[in-house]
């Protein structure tokens, strides 16, 4: 368990070898307050974000669920979801309001992070 800026944060490391490529690739899981992330390591900005402060575009989050809150059967649509910053708190918020959330993210490996997201969060509610 690590403490950072008084969050409480999981971490239980692991590495892969060879997926696809000669380069072995190291990940983090991290329980953070706005989900469940698998993150690479590496010098990637939004991974770093999100283990240094729990999360990555806080403000855009918040603006969303305040159009979201009260609304059912919404549909979001994120482009360019990376590891799912975004697209996994927006549905976790609004899982129990039938709000779905398609998320696109063009990048193979990076839409695999995406995926892998999804699961550890157990969202039934996004579609890639």
């Amino acid at each position: 368990m690590l403490v950072v800026h008084g969050m409480r944060y999981a971490y239980l490391s692991h590495s892969i070898e060879n997926i696809g490529s000669n380069m072995p690739l190291k990940f983090d899981i991290v329980e953070t307050p706005y989900g469940k992330w698998l993150l690479f390591d590496g010098p990637d900005q939004i991974s770093n974000q999100i283990r240094s402060h729990g999360g990555f575009s806080i403000f855009e989050i918040n603006v969303c669920q305040f159009f979201l809150n009260n609304k059912q059967n919404a549909a979001v649509i994120d482009v360019g979801a990376n590891l799912g910053s975004f697209t996994i708190p927006i549905a976790s918020y609004g899982q129990e309001q039938g709000i779905s959330v398609h998320a696109f993210e063009p990048q193979r490996l990076v839409f695999q992070q995406l995926c892998a997201n999804i699961i550890l969060n157990a969202l039934d509610n996004v579609f890639t």
